[in-house]
């Protein structure tokens, strides 16, 4: 269903990109009060991620050249990543976000896949048990967002077409594993734009804006701490 009156597809990317922007200054260059408040405003970017994640999962024409380029830009971030939030080039406490996708993208070929072979509720559950496997990589690789984002990913591929449903429950999701609660705010706005989609893609095409802008401004960021911190 469209609705030309809500938000394209790039117009939620651009959301997501400034949120994700505010939330990473907050982490890398702010503290105190400054920090709380860029942190509930970054809050709305990865469910926009997610959300867009399934989008382009069931629209996508080849789901392993996505993966390919989710892999592509995972490891082309992880040096700024792991720079930017511990000052070390290499460091396996945690992974970007584009690892979290990956690992949510494959999920969902698996769940597709199941969907087909096996429908009834042996599939049902053999579909719960691949989610809840897939949580634990996250958590085991302890990925951004780890366990809580691949299960918002599961959500919303459960909920494919029931925007409200999704949204709710997704918001719900989140909620219970945000802290400090302020930051639910900031979530809150995230699925309410999820939820003003408006179905179209948007006129730009500026894929590999959105690839390449979270390497680089970590990188940017990373130079501006080590040069005035």
């Amino acid at each position: 269903m469209t609705n030309e009156r809500g938000l394209n597809g790039n117009q939620l990317k651009l959301i997501a990109v400034v949120s994700m922007l505010l939330d990473h200054i907050g982490v890398i260059l702010a503290d105190g009060e400054l920090y709380d408040l860029l942190r509930i405003l970054g809050r709305s970017a990865f469910p926009i991620y997610a959300f867009l994640l399934v989008e382009g999962f069931f629209h996508t024409g080849s789901w392993k050249k996505y993966a390919l380029r989710l892999g592509v830009f995972a490891g082309m971030s992880e040096c700024f990543y792991d720079l930017a939030l511990t000052g070390h080039p290499v460091d396996w406490r945690c992974q970007n976000v584009f690892l979290t996708l990956l690992l949510g993208l494959l999920m969902m070929q698996v769940l597709s896949w199941l969907r087909s072979w096996m429908p009834g509720p042996a599939g049902l559950y053999m579909q719960l048990a691949v989610i809840i496997g897939f949580c634990g990589i996250a958590w085991l690789m302890k990925t951004d967002y780890s366990y809580s984002g691949i299960m918002l990913i599961a959500i919303f591929y459960w909920f494919y077409g029931d925007r409200r449903n999704s949204c709710m429950v997704g918001l719900l999701w989140m909620a219970v594993m945000e802290t400090p609660m302020l930051r639910v705010l900031g979530l809150a706005a995230g699925f309410l734009m999820i939820y003003a989609y408006n179905g179209t893609r948007g006129r730009w095409n500026g894929r590999w804006f959105f690839y390449l802008f979270y390497p680089v401004h970590l990188m940017i960021l990373e130079l501006i701490a080590f040069l005035w911190i």
